[in-house]
């Protein structure tokens, strides 16, 4: 089964200059645990919960004053949407993330896909 036909097309993007609160408000509004950074379906990097309470909070940063840029997470693992399931359900195991942007040929972001869907999908026997 290929990404194209797992994956969330509804993605949420906020700025990279954006301030963490704003960026944790929209988490919080769409009920996740992650969001995407960038610009008109550029995709600079990802900002999680995790990133927000280590390198804001834990750091003494003030959520209003502080740049999404600041805090995320800039290394990014991406997948296309003619990737397999199998592959990237692997790769997302292999590097422990679990959510991956999904992009067309021209790098643009076009959707985002879970571990959770790329393995629920697959045979029982497959999943890593």
């Amino acid at each position: 089964m290929r990404v194209s036909e797992l994956m969330l097309r509804d993605v949420t993007l906020v700025p990279a200059e954006d301030t963490v609160q704003n960026a944790a408000r929209a988490i919080a509004d769409i009920d996740t645990r992650v969001i995407l950074v960038g610009a008109e379906d550029r995709v600079a990097g990802l900002l999680t919960i995790r990133d927000i309470l280590i390198r804001l909070v834990a750091a003494g940063l003030h959520p209003t004053a502080t740049p999404v840029s600041q805090v995320m997470s800039s290394s990014l693992f991406t997948c296309t949407e003619e990737d397999t399931a199998e592959d990237v359900a692997e790769r997302m195991a292999e590097h422990r993330i679990e959510q991956m942007p999904v992009l067309d040929a021209g790098g643009r972001l076009v959707g985002l896909i879970t571990r959770h869907a790329a393995e629920t999908l697959l045979a029982p026997s497959t999943a890593p």
